[in-house]
């Protein structure tokens, strides 16, 4: 296309694609193909997703990605499920007493079902042990147990007995029995004395009846411990009677434990041995009466159920009973929710815990499925992270050192769970920008999740989608108790979505906004008690939300309006021209015209931006004034350098100013005050240009076409005004109805614009002006005042160097 080529204004029709709701509702009455609205234009994240998941080498976990809104999670979950009700169920994870090493709870891992089985039959026969070892301690030979040894002890006892009693009296003191103790009392005149009296004894009789206690105690050391060995010789023949007499109904019982459960792994079969030995050594244990008893003649009692020690009970930490394998999705990935965490009891020494406290978490709810985790959330803390890292890496499941925090009261005996180990699938979800910032600065991160599936941001526009947006409209109205929504309304949703990213060939995948617009479309027809939500709905919605949001755009409106910022709209007027800015409040963006200037004198300085000079201005936005130096010096600079000085600037902007967009209406603002050609400020212009002059697209051209046109419609539409765009931009065009509904009446225009020549007739009603081959432009062009006002300024500046 030739740069000077006329352009013409846009027609309404193509200011905004349209979806013809007839026509809408045909389509979804005739394609009888099944549409998944979550999954259309999804195909590369699903397939990936897919490969993720089918294969089972370490490291090929997957990372979720795309933008916020477009159903990620929902989607990755419900075809993970889909997924996990045709698996097999994973065996349960069981904590167990670890016989070996009491501080370090072993892992024991079952067939699904297997574990509760286990533990009731541990309780059952613990119980029947119990029962059966007091009825068995309570034969008569037990109850008086006798032995060669075991006489001969008693003997001995019997004859220290004497002894001490005759010590005794020669300090004068009386040694008494009382709970298996013996005490010494102090003798008055032959008499023992009440600990009440004593203290009614004068100070020297205290004192010297407290040195007799101490010179019995010495002298009676060697009979004490004599008497101490002689019990510990009877409570040991009295245990080895006792462990002959219940060995066989041990060996019995875990028999047939062994025998049914034993078929489920050697260290299920270690455990039960373990356990058999334990309690022919422990078997006071399960007997009250004599738990903790030096006494092994004291009656036993068979114990409860409420109090079978822990050793004996099995902690079924995770069991599934759904149909397929888990999927475990955490909101709130901290060490306690992903790694288990134990629970602690207050004892008289401290905190305390065993095996039957670990909890568990959703990695080893997960175990054998599947683990969603929202990337975000878990990167909050480099702990988690770290940990969960460690998990993946090492396929285990290790309980963080929760104990170790130095905050935390004393603990007794703390515990130290062994790893379980893992197979499950993580798909962490998350933003493009965490992917690559963990892929450039973790390099773990590419070693535990091997794949991206990366969601579109955004879907062809077709027949296809748009059955398809429509049915997912359908389907969130029923699932959310909407208004069911009409053709018209779906229609005129799937338009605002194209109009969320500026396009007329696709439409946005955020299906956040759209579920978001719909309820609120919902109220306004329930507010009219209509059966259904219809495109009025749609409408009402989206001119409340603006309506809501719109205070600082409003704001802005009536600065414009009361003369406060200076905006024109109907004159002509030299080196000024009305270029556009979007605001981007939190809620809320809208486009606004804004005033740019320039002078050009006589100097060798150059363009200067004072908005750079200021510090007001950023990157891209001075490569964008630097590109009309490029620009003007190739056009103009071929019979001697270029000798201007200029000025340009945003008037009335305070705040910084980035991008490019302005850089076309900034080139225009130059031109006119180089060849002194006034601008119709009528017209706004965006777009940025290259070095030879031709524009290039921008973004938000609709919030600019808008922003112009509310302006303009407030001092009233004269049939000249418009906006100046790149022609790249014409696709990007979903403009409101006002807009089009003028243009359609000729009030208002858009020109597309290829090169930078095709806006000067239309701004400055002059032709751009081509350059012959002696280097003259044509004569009374735009160009041929520019280059001869250029030439005046040279000969200023080299008349000035030789004086």
């Amino acid at each position: 296309m030739p740069k000077s080529t006329p352009v013409e204004a846009l027609s309404a029709a193509k200011l905004r694609r349209r979806v013809d709701p007839a026509r809408l509702q045909e389509l979804e009455r005739t394609m009888t193909a099944p549409v998944d609205a979550d999954l259309v234009g999804q195909g590369r994240a699903v397939d990936a997703l897919s490969f993720g998941l089918d294969i089972g080498v370490k490291g090929y976990n997957v990372f979720v990605v795309g933008p916020p809104g477009t159903g990620k999670t929902s989607t990755v979950l419900r075809l993970v499920r889909e997924r996990a009700r045709k698996e097999s169920r994973p065996h349960d994870t069981c904590y167990a007493y670890n016989f070996d090493d009491p501080h370090r709870p072993q892992v024991l891992t079952l067939p699904s079902g297997v574990g509760a089985k286990l533990d009731k039959e541990l309780q059952q026969s613990t119980l029947a042990l119990s029962r059966s070892i007091g009825q068995a301690l309570t034969d008569e030979h037990l109850i008086h147990p006798t032995t060669a040894a075991i006489e001969q002890a008693r003997e001995k006892l019997r004859e220290i007995m004497v002894e001490l009693q005759k010590i005794a009296h020669n300090y004068q003191l009386e040694l008494e029995s009382e709970d298996d103790q013996f005490l010494l009392v102090p003798l008055i005149d032959g008499k023992p004395i009440e600990p009440e009296v004593f203290e009614e004894l004068s100070p020297e009789v205290q004192v010297s009846l407290q040195h007799n206690i101490a010179e019995f105690q010495q002298e009676a050391a060697p009979l004490i411990h004599a008497q101490r060995e002689q019990e510990r010789i009877i409570h040991d023949e009295t245990a080895i009677i006792e462990r002959q007499a219940i060995q066989i109904l041990v060996e019995k019982t875990f028999e047939s434990l062994l025998k049914r459960f034993s078929v489920h792994g050697e260290a299920v079969a270690h455990y039960l041995e373990g356990m058999q030995e334990y309690v022919l050594d422990h078997y006071r244990e399960l007997l009250i009466g004599v738990r903790g008893s030096s006494d092994p003649m004291m009656e036993p009692r068979s114990i409860r159920e409420a109090e079978i020690p822990t050793a004996y009970r099995l902690n079924v930490l995770v069991t599934h009973k759904q149909r397929g394998a888990p999927v475990e999705f955490e909101k709130e990935p901290t060490l306690p929710h992903l790694f288990g965490y134990l629970e602690y009891q207050d004892t008289q020494q401290g905190l305390a815990a065993d095996h039957m406290m670990i909890r568990a978490g959703s990695f080893h709810r997960a175990n054998g499925g599947y683990l969603v985790v929202q990337a975000d959330e878990l990167l909050r803390s480099s702990d988690v992270w770290f940990g969960f890292k460690r998990a993946l890496r090492h396929r285990e499941i290790r309980m963080q050192d929760l104990w170790a925090d130095p905050d935390k009261p004393r603990i007794q005996g703390v515990l130290r769970p062994m790893e379980v180990p893992t197979h499950l699938k993580v798909l962490l979800i998350g933003s493009v920008e965490s992917y690559y910032a963990l892929m450039s600065e973790d390099e773990d991160f590419r070693r535990i999740f091997k794949i991206k599936a990366e969601f579109e941001p955004w879907l062809t526009w077709d027949d296809e989608h748009e059955v398809a947006m429509m049915r997912m409209l359908q389907r969130v109205a029923k699932e959310e108790q909407l208004l069911p929504v009409d053709p018209s309304g779906a229609a005129l949703m799937i338009e605002e979505a194209a109009r969320e990213i500026e396009s007329q060939s696709k439409i946005s995948a955020s299906i956040a906004d759209g579920i978001d617009l719909l309820c609120e479309a919902d109220h306004w027809a329930r507010h009219r008690k209509a059966d259904a939500i219809a495109a009025d709905d749609v409408r009402r919605a989206l001119s409340f939300r603006n309506y809501r949001n719109e205070i600082l755009e409003r704001n802005i409106h009536e600065s414009i309006n009361k003369g406060e910022t200076l905006i024109d709209t109907n004159a002509l007027v030299i080196g000024q021209v009305n270029g556009l800015l979007v605001y981007a409040a939190v809620d809320h963006r809208f486009g606004i015209p804004t005033k740019i200037t320039a002078r050009t004198y006589a100097g060798e300085d150059g363009i200067l931006n004072i908005d750079r000079e200021a510090n007001l201005s950023g990157i891209i936005h001075d490569k964008g004034a630097m590109i009309l130096v490029g620009y003007l010096g190739g056009l103009f600079s071929q019979h001697h350098p270029l000798s201007f000085s200029a000025s340009v600037t945003f008037e009335q902007i305070y705040g910084e100013i980035e991008g490019d967009s302005a850089s076309c209406a900034e080139l225009y603002a130059l031109l006119s005050s180089l060849a002194q050609a006034p601008i119709q400020q009528g017209i706004a212009i965006t777009g940025s240009i290259n070095q030879q002059g031709y524009l290039q697209p921008i973004g938000e051209v609709n919030l600019k076409v808008e922003g112009m046109f509310k302006i303009c419609k407030h001092r009233g539409l004269t049939g000249k005004q418009g906006v100046i765009i790149p022609i790249q931009n014409a696709e990007h065009l979903m403009l409101s109805e006002e807009v089009i509904q003028a243009v359609e009446q000729g009030l208002f225009h858009l020109w597309p614009l290829h090169h930078v020549d095709q806006g000067i007739p239309i701004l400055m009603g002059l032709n751009a002006g081509t350059q012959h081959e002696d280097l003259s432009w044509t004569p009374c062009s735009l160009y041929q005042r520019v280059q001869q006002r250029l030439d005046r300024f040279h000969e200023i500046t080299r008349s000035q160097k030789i004086r």
